[in-house]
């Protein structure tokens, strides 16, 4: 009587895994997209940010939101230009969807200098780096923080006021020791 599972068994039931197609072992590189986020109507907290093209514009809203030091919400974002029609309201997009890349050519701002490389070393493989980073410009505007807080409340100027009379209050009582 011979054993389930004997050797004999064993070798001849041997399973063959499929083969992997060629295709699927070339690796493509992943774009990236230097983002310049401008502020409307204030230059000085401008800045930007690389991102690869498959980041959400949650992910560029929170980026901004970082650069403001967490201290601003309710982001409203355009791009390209402040118009209507390029307001962004869909913030589950990715940067590719939105500005509709075309890897051939990387997407370049209009009268911008093409960015010098860098001259410190970078552990990059020089695959990644023959890849050209897409450039896009994203406006964006902000509702200042509502508060119902009375020191956020009060006027900048009311401690200067206050010095003035606690300085007028100071001087009159040191008239009257003199006197």
């Amino acid at each position: 009587m011979a054993k389930k599972g004997s050797k004999k068994e064993k070798e001849g039931s041997q399973i063959t895994l499929p083969s992997v197609p060629e295709h699927l072992y070339v690796r493509h590189p992943n774009r990236w997209v230097r983002v310049h986020f401008k502020l409307m109507g204030f230059s000085a907290l401008d800045g930007e940010v690389r991102l690869p093209q498959t980041s959400t514009m949650q992910m560029v809203e929170t980026r901004i939101i970082a650069h403001h030091g967490g201290s601003i919400r309710n982001l409203s974002m355009w791009r390209d230009r402040i118009e209507p029609g390029c307001v962004l309201r869909d913030f589950s997009k990715t940067l590719r969807d939105v500005f509709n890349f075309d890897d051939s050519t990387p997407r370049q701002i209009p009268g911008q200098k093409k960015a010098q490389p860098s001259t410190t070393p970078t552990y990059q493989t020089s695959f990644q780096e023959e890849v050209e980073d897409h450039n896009v410009i994203i406006f964006y505007d902000y509702r200042a923080h509502d508060s119902d807080c009375p020191l956020l409340l009060r006027s900048p100027r009311y401690p200067k006021a206050l010095d003035q009379q606690v300085q007028n209050l100071l001087e009159s009582t040191a008239r009257k020791t003199q006197s």
